[in-house]
């Protein structure tokens, strides 16, 4: 957590095995839903919806290789988030608008839900509106089709987490 290396490749075995570990040290937990985050094919998504049919599935696109594996991997889940954030650390922040538009556009070619996550509105966790760049971030978001936008550290750890949620709802 919170280490990117850039155009890293992690091993799907180790992956498959410690995300099916934890879902069944937590197994009497009824999921709606599973985020696999850090997913680069289909593989390890498609061993999950296996043992997990009635759960929703959704793939954290957040390095190249699942960038690259896109196609693939939104026939393998039910939705897919963008994790901006570790995206970018891992491709560059040259490429990220770019990869953003042509995740998003694939995601919905495959009639898949869009998730855009990481950074959305920050800076109210110190102000009481968001920057001029953040409402066009969002817009951004809105004009790709996003179905969710997910607010991370301006909720979870923010004293004006109150605030960010009435201004994302007006």
């Amino acid at each position: 957590k919170g280490l990117n290396i850039p155009s890293s490749v992690y091993d799907e075995d180790s992956q498959r095995k410690m995300y099916l570990k934890f879902l069944r040290k937590f197994n009497q937990v009824k999921y709606d839903a599973i985020g696999v985050s850090f997913i680069q094919s289909s593989k390890v998504l498609e061993v999950i919806k296996s043992k997990y049919p009635n759960t929703i599935v959704v793939a954290k696109i957040e390095n190249l290789k699942g960038m690259e594996n896109i196609q693939h991997i939104c026939k393998s889940c039910d939705v897919i988030m963008i994790d901006r954030g570790d995206l970018s650390a891992e491709i560059g922040e040259n490429n990220l608008f770019s990869a953003i538009t042509r995740i998003s556009k694939i995601t919905k070619e495959n009639g898949k839900s869009l998730i855009m996550a990481t950074e959305n509105l920050d800076s109210m966790m110190s102000r009481k509106s968001p920057t001029k760049s953040e409402i066009v971030s969002i817009g951004h978001s809105l004009m790709l089709e996003s179905d969710k936008i997910m607010l991370s550290d301006e909720t979870a750890t923010s004293e004006k987490w109150l605030e960010a949620l009435k201004w994302l709802d007006e």
